[in-house]
């Protein structure tokens, strides 16, 4: 071991010979590729019947282990849509609180481990980027969600209440409908 890292030799077989067995152990050297940033990442190991653990990079497990992986988004909206990766198998996704994903699958005979996760936003959120049209001149639309000014770009949980006030510029203009 060099650095708390694995090194293969290869292995040269003559004619007749058997490859060498696999691996009975690998380390736990993770790699989390994104296509978005994410705030934090925890790692646990399943012990039986002392359930979810801490598991420290580096430490030594049995192939099939299972590991879960806890990654806590930058954002309420954002969530983890898909986790793929050569080296665990059964691979599973739920969600942990608001802002938490859990990764949960067991280990192959490869390390490291990299696992490629894809964030998307959540379906129960959406964008707030309004479009105002108008028969006519008015003068301000204010939006609130909630009481609160909306901010356009902004990702609201659907089923908001939305409130908008429109001011108009003429004082026979009325607003007679609004989609």
């Amino acid at each position: 071991m060099v650095h708390g890292q694995v090194i293969g030799i290869p292995f040269r077989r003559r004619k007749g010979e058997q490859a060498p067995p696999p691996p009975k152990e690998v380390a736990w050297n993770p790699t989390i590729e994104s296509n978005l940033p994410y705030k934090e990442v925890k790692y646990f190991k399943f012990v039986e019947g002392a359930g979810w653990q801490a598991l420290n990079i580096g430490e030594i497990l049995p192939v099939g282990q299972r590991v879960m992986i806890r990654i806590v988004m930058t954002e309420p909206y954002y969530e983890v849509s898909k986790a793929v990766s050569s080296q665990m198998t059964n691979i599973q996704i739920g969600k942990n609180g608001v802002s938490e994903y859990d990764i949960v699958g067991a280990l192959t005979v490869y390390s490291p481990q990299i696992l490629t996760v894809t964030i998307g936003v959540d379906k129960n959120y959406v964008q707030w980027n309004p479009v105002v049209e108008s028969n006519v001149e008015y003068q301000i639309v204010d939006c609130y969600i909630d009481t609160i000014p909306a901010i356009v770009g902004k990702y609201y949980p659907i089923n908001s209440k939305l409130r908008v006030a429109i001011t108009t510029k003429g004082a026979v203009d009325e607003v007679t409908q609004v989609t």
